[in-house]
């Protein structure tokens, strides 16, 4: 057993056993490298990555893969869903390197943390090879190694994507103008998504593009984000007996997914495809959106009410006693055949294309064939199949279940939900959102400081830019749907916290971490829109929202430094940032707050439009329940709505009320 046992990271702790004496990340290793005059092997990881478990069972199992790293090495291993900073910084040098990235991440250090030689998965005789050549040089040209690693972190400084010389609004319009037609030539119209595979769902994108077709009304975006969703909707890609989606299609028809569900993809994807029905009315975008939010509630839901992080890709199969990629998630013929009756058989083999060889090494992956749309699941024959199946699975078992709770990704879950709620008129999403948020409140929320992680009630380090950013947007996302003055309350709180410790005073905006790791060498920004928002880019839309609340001047010119600090890197690489687009749509759209006095005809308004697509408007109510400093408190029955710090003359009426939203 090694240094791993006492963390509560499910990541580490599948490690804990293995033939390599693995250190957490911290001061200790760093001191034990630097005593003993050993390089570092850095590991990346997380619980629910195939590639990870390869790495794993072939080389950190093994007891001589171990011998040569004990001997050789400090050797640390790093959660990167624990510390995204960690993994930011060394990601970014191993792009430098490689030009790419991914997971595992494997990187060699000098005892003071400067990257000199990184990679992903090696298979094992490769892994050997380079850990042996590395030895040899840091034994015979150590000063090689440090002046390698020097040049790299020289160069990773050099990378950063800020810096930018800014712009003036006419050239964010400008900009924003072309937005879609960035997009069009890489749009694959055939099958939805864009480029060719592997294939990510790039929800941002279409959130930013369904935005910009409501502002326009020319509505340029449309086939793009409809025939993307209903691709991916029909698609292996899409769990369609258990709801959810995987993590990416390997092949450009959504078919062949890696199959792990993760917590920010359901929460990027329910939020789209809320909004996607509220602008397009498509009834399939509510069916997925309600079976991903199901899912989630069903499986990834802790009973305090916060969300877990992740369902792994590969599970246990009981006849080979081995795990395999997808192998929870599909079926051959004969267990289809021994299931289902003659005609649910046929039923399943023309609505989801199974077939006696199977789509996926003689397996079968369900996917909805041409021609046929969810309403298929309503018949008779194809409801009962598809009961049986899900019992079937229902019986094997169950891939792993990272249940670590991230602050940052509840944020986005909670926010997909009351989004949810709203479009489809369902409140149970919303109490659900309530419940995950007061849990977030108690147990995240410890003296001025919000935590990252939990686990077990064991709260993890201390929260993250991201974790902030996402939290904030949470609260102000669910303010909007109860009108609990806390949420406002907190999300100003949250936003004075977050201004103290991250921001940067010389250059603006935010660095990802407090810069309180003394083992990290830089401190970088997020200046990337990955899976999920960078935390300057929500950060940005965060601030642009208070703004109008508020009418606190300071909001507007931090959003304003956001935007200049990237714009130039926005404008070059729009795919990169595409919620910080979003965030500049918002900021630059007019945006107006509506804010409701009274439980008549006032409150009737909000009921009738909160399951509309208003991008920009917010809503807030009068009297007690409005706390931030635009103070419109009067008892009597009426609207008031404000944009950029001037409000209209009360509106009377629905009908006025109507017209000064829109």
């Amino acid at each position: 057993m090694n240094h791993l046992k006492d963390e509560t990271s499910p990541y580490l702790l599948q490690h804990k056993d293995n033939a390599v004496d693995w250190h957490p990340w911290g001061e200790a290793a760093f001191e034990l490298a630097k005593t003993q005059a050993k390089p570092i092997f850095l590991s990346v990881g997380y619980s629910t990555c195939h590639w990870c478990h390869v790495m794993a069972h072939e080389s950190f199992e093994d007891q001589e893969v171990g011998e040569v790293l004990n001997k050789d090495f400090i050797c640390i291993k790093v959660d990167r869903e624990e510390r995204p900073d960690v993994d930011h910084v060394y990601m970014q040098a191993l792009q430098v390197i490689s030009g790419g990235g991914g997971w595992p991440m494997s990187v060699w250090l000098t005892p003071e943390g400067r990257a000199f030689f990184a990679g992903t998965y090696f298979p094992k005789y490769r892994f050997l090879q380079v850990l042996r050549r590395i030895t040899e040089i840091w034994n015979t040209e150590p000063d090689k190694l440090h002046a390698d690693g020097e040049r790299l972190l020289e160069a990773v400084v050099n990378s950063r994507g800020v810096g930018g010389e800014g712009a003036d609004e006419a050239s964010y319009e400008e900009f924003l103008k072309t937005y879609i037609n960035h997009f069009q030539n890489h749009f694959d119209e055939a099958n939805g998504g864009f480029n060719a595979a592997p294939k990510f769902p790039q929800s941002m994108n279409l959130l930013t593009m369904m935005r910009r077709d409501h502002g326009t009304g020319l509505m340029q975006a449309q086939a793009m984000v409809t025939t993307t969703l209903l691709k991916m909707i029909r698609g292996g890609i899409h769990d369609q007996l258990g709801g959810g989606f995987h993590r990416y299609s390997v092949d450009e028809k959504w078919l062949v997914p890696h199959f792990e569900k993760m917590l920010y993809d359901q929460s990027m994807l329910l939020q789209t495809l809320a909004e996607a029905f509220t602008l397009y009315k498509e009834p399939e975008f509510e069916r997925a959106a309600r079976s991903t939010a199901d899912f989630v509630l069903r499986e990834l839901t802790h009973p305090r009410g916060g969300f877990y992080s992740a369902q792994d890709a590969d599970s246990l199969n009981p006849a080979t006693q081995h795990s395999e990629e997808g192998y929870y998630y599909t079926f051959t013929f004969a267990e289809l055949t021994g299931a289902l009756t003659a005609s649910e058989l046929l039923s399943v083999q023309q609505a989801f294309g199974v077939t006696p060889g199977g789509n996926f090494d003689g397996r079968n992956i369900l996917n909805l064939q041409e021609g046929y749309s969810g309403q298929v699941i309503a018949e008779p024959e194809v409801r009962s199949a598809l009961s049986k199946l899900k019992s079937l699975r229902d019986l094997r078992p169950t891939p792993h279940l990272d249940d670590k709770i991230i602050a940052a990704w509840n944020g986005w879950m909670i926010a997909a939900l009351v989004k949810s709620a709203n479009a489809f008129n369902e409140p149970a999403y919303l109490q659900a959102a309530q419940k995950a948020l007061k849990f977030l409140r108690t147990t995240f929320w410890q003296k001025g400081r919000l935590q990252r992680s939990w686990r077990g009630d064991v709260p993890g380090r201390l929260g993250q830019a991201e974790d902030y950013a996402s939290v904030i947007h949470a609260a102000l996302e669910l303010y909007q749907s109860d009108f609990d003055p806390q949420w406002a309350e907190w999300a100003i709180e949250l936003q004075d916290v977050m201004d103290k410790l991250f921001w940067d005073v010389e250059e603006g905006a935010y660095f990802s971490n407090d810069g309180t790791d003394p083992c990290l060498p830089l401190r970088l920004k997020d200046d990337y829109d990955g899976v999920s928002p960078g935390s300057n880019s929500m950060a940005a839309f965060n601030l642009s929202r208070l703004y109008l609340l508020t009418g606190e001047s300071k909001y507007n010119q931090k959003a304003n430094q956001i935007f200049s600090l990237f714009f130039n890197k926005l404008k070059t690489y729009p795919s990169g940032l595409p919620y910080l687009a979003l965030a500049l749509d918002f900021h630059l759209s007019g945006a107006k707050v509506a804010v409701f006095n009274g439980t008549g005809w006032s409150k009737q308004l909000w009921l009738e439009e909160k399951s509309k697509f208003y991008p920009h408007l917010l809503w807030a109510c009068g009297g007690k329940a409005w706390p931030l400093t635009l103070d419109k408190t009067g008892g009597d029955e009426s609207v008031y709505v404000c944009e950029a710090g001037r409000c209209f003359k009360p509106a009377t009426s629905i009908e006025e009320a109507r017209t000064q939203i829109t």
